[in-house]
């Protein structure tokens, strides 16, 4: 199925519905300090405690972890890609094509399915994608002077909502205007 998102067609897969959830963007840099992942992971637990439906692109290590944490409930979440949508779906971390067929998982990319391997400038678009798609979008971790904080600030110039760990590692991000992710109100 393909939908239109900003004049651009995304290829879908999976239950399109999801999409009108309020949802949670989902986005940390590859490398995320050690106390951080605690928080992350509490976090996790918050929202699939809560049912509330995460966009991310379930890629950085953090982010694969918490689609774990995520997958295993049943409530919807949504899995962009950098890449066109797969043939066979992965079933390392949970299964992907039963998350499908049950409902709780909807793959959104914005490439066709030619589109094989990810390069960083699909990455951006990807994560890019995840904000739009999201009502307030979290951050557990951006490495300085690294696209997931030049991202973050742009993000934060156009007004969306952007929550991350307060950490000292974070600094940078929330003297940029970051909220704590202890401020984060759920909406249903």
């Amino acid at each position: 199925m393909e939908v239109g998102c900003d004049g651009n067609a995304l290829h879908l897969l999976g239950d399109a519905g999801i999409l009108d959830r309020w949802k949670v963007g989902l986005l940390c840099s590859v490398k995320c300090p050690g106390a951080i992942v605690v928080e992350t992971y509490d976090l996790c637990q918050r929202l699939r405690a809560e049912g509330v439906t995460v966009v991310s692109g379930f890629h950085a290590p953090m982010e694969k972890e918490c689609m774990r944490i995520l997958l295993c409930s049943p409530h919807p979440h949504v899995w962009c890609l950098a890449r066109g949508l797969m043939q066979r779906l992965p079933d390392t971390l949970v299964d992907c094509q039963r998350a499908v067929e049950e409902g709780r998982l909807l793959l959104v990319s914005p490439f066709d399915a030619s589109v094989k391997r990810i390069t960083r400038e699909q990455a951006r678009v990807r994560n890019a994608l995840v904000a739009e798609l999201a009502e307030v979008v979290v951050i557990p971790y951006a490495a300085p002077d690294s696209s997931m904080e030049r991202l973050s600030r742009r993000l934060l110039a156009g007004g969306k909502a952007v929550f991350t760990v307060a950490a000292a590692a974070n600094a940078a991000l929330l003297d940029a205007g970051a909220r704590p992710l202890g401020d984060l109100v759920i909406v249903r």
